[in-house]
């Protein structure tokens, strides 16, 4: 008998996996290298609190998109899984271009890099759209 689960939010659950699988080594990998560097000593620094907070915007603001994701994927039913996924990924780095742009990431690069990273943003929504339309 095959079980299905109606919950949108179930999608939660495949990132606990994926999570543990690069998280445990990489925790393990930096504290090996703050062990090595004795670089400890920095995390008490009293202006390193200032980001502890930015920390958990970040991580809900993770959440919260993972869960958009998971429910997004629900709704467009049987094709969602592989239209979701690209629409997903070209969505944050439109809005890391947009906000890196914002915040001055791309003051001191050329025009020509400037044009190759419009070139790639267009590629994405040019992408997007396509995939919408594949949808229907």
């Amino acid at each position: 008998q095959q079980q299905h689960t109606s919950n949108p939010l179930s999608g939660i659950a495949v990132w606990i996996p994926v999570l543990l699988t690069g998280g445990v080594p990489g925790v393990i990998y930096t504290s090996t290298l703050i062990a090595r560097n004795r670089s400890g000593g920095l995390f008490k620094i009293k202006e390193s609190s200032f980001y502890l907070p930015l920390i958990l915007v970040m991580s809900l603001l993770w959440l919260g998109s993972v869960v958009v994701y998971g429910v997004g994927v629900t709704d467009i039913g049987a094709i969602g899984s592989v239209i979701a996924w690209p629409a997903f990924m070209s969505g944050a780095v439109i809005a890391g271009t947009f906000w890196g742009t914002i915040f001055g990431e791309w003051k001191n690069s050329g025009t020509k890099s400037r044009m190759a990273m419009a070139a790639g943003i267009l590629c994405l929504v040019v992408a997007m759209c396509l995939l919408e339309r594949a949808g229907r």
